[in-house]
């Protein structure tokens, strides 16, 4: 697209802000209902991803502050917790992990990633619907537009209905490798529990269940969408181990252009190791050094074997000469994830990535 186009993109979404739009109380988003949208494009690897221009992606998250497309913040009644038939994933094959289920109310962002437990032909799309439990049943909420990691973005739950513009981007997911890092805001979510799922082309559909309680800890802090920080693929391990693929998250220019020499530029001079992590409730504790292997026409990317660890919220913490680059990782016990036992889950998978070639061990999984 070019710049005269952007430009005209972002005039009319602009003035399409500036229309009234009705609020809409809580009551009134749990009893309507909305048509989840539907992607079929394939997606694309985190390598190749870094190249695309992101421009208008500027266009699909940009929303004023006062926005009344925001979900309702007034205070609504909190029902008791569903029962575990309504908590389990809507489909066995597939799911939506999220890197902390339980948040306090606020402004705090989750992370979020398919993880298939079985093979499955399905395309999802970046929309999710957001339901809330009403002490009977799942009513729809709101609906967020997932950004992705190379987006340098967070994205925000809105009213139903209330999203435009969605990027066409196909997102999958395969038993031992998860889905693009997702990345969104729980802000405007009262106490309750909220039930946030993807729709497949196929019929498919990817849940995950997101308590908001006063009680719960702060989600762990994440790697800033304003500097160039660590992608880390896949963002969640198992705790016997895996290789984790390191990518540059390199923001654009202010022109939305971002091109392999500004990629290569930004990881010159780093470390060949990382520092590994721990959040252990107010600050970071490091564990170890890890050594980094190049990746082969990676435009910068990095391997790095994760040893076995206990379930928890970790960071990669790479330095340079222009500052640290971070980037977050979960360990995550793979009986609690889905599996109905240790025994069923499969040892020393491999997965060959042909884009950019290399094996990624992921251990027990």
């Amino acid at each position: 697209m070019t710049t005269n186009g952007i430009e005209e993109r972002l005039r009319q979404h602009v003035e399409r802000l500036d229309d009234p739009v009705a609020p809409i109380t809580a009551t009134e988003a749990m009893d309507r209902r909305v048509t989840r949208g539907r992607s079929v494009v394939p997606w694309v690897s985190a390598a190749a991803a870094l190249l695309v221009v992101v421009g208008a992606v500027a266009v699909v998250l940009a929303q004023r502050a006062d926005d009344t497309s925001r979900v309702a913040t007034a205070p609504v009644d909190t029902p008791g917790a569903p029962p575990a038939d309504q908590l389990a994933p809507l489909d066995d094959a597939v799911e939506l992990w999220l890197s902390a289920p339980e948040v306090p109310p606020g402004d705090h962002e989750v992370v979020a990633a398919l993880r298939a437990h079985d093979e499955l032909d399905a395309t999802f799309g970046v929309l999710a619907e957001v339901e809330r439990w009403d002490g009977t049943r799942w009513t729809v909420f709101g609906e967020v537009a997932m950004c992705l990691d190379h987006w340098h973005c967070t994205a925000e739950v809105r009213r139903p209905g209330a999203v435009e513009g969605i990027e066409d981007i196909g997102l999958s997911a395969s038993p031992g490798a998860a889905g693009p890092v997702e990345r969104f805001s729980v802000t405007g979510l009262e106490p309750g529990w909220y039930r946030i799922s993807h729709a497949a082309f196929e019929g498919v559909e990817a849940s995950g269940i997101l308590r908001i309680t006063a009680g719960a800890p702060p989600p762990v802090p994440l790697w800033p969408t304003d500097a160039v920080a660590v992608s880390t693929q896949p963002p969640f391990v198992p705790t016997g181990g895996a290789t984790v693929l390191l990518s540059a998250l390199v923001p654009p220019d202010d022109g939305g252009n971002l091109s392999a020499e500004d990629i290569e530029a930004a990881v010159a001079g780093m470390d060949e190791e990382v520092s590994l992590e721990r959040w252990e409730g107010e600050g970071w504790v490091p564990v170890a050094q890890l050594p980094l292997v190049a990746v082969p026409e990676g435009l910068g990317a990095r391997a790095v074997e994760v040893p076995p660890l206990d379930p928890g919220a970790y960071r990669l913490v790479r330095e340079g000469p222009g500052g640290p680059h971070v980037g977050n990782l979960w360990v995550v016990d793979p009986v609690e994830a889905g599996a109905a036992s240790a025994a069923e889950v499969p040892r020393d998978h491999e997965i060959r990535l042909a884009d950019p070639p290399m094996v990624v061990r992921t251990g027990r999984w």
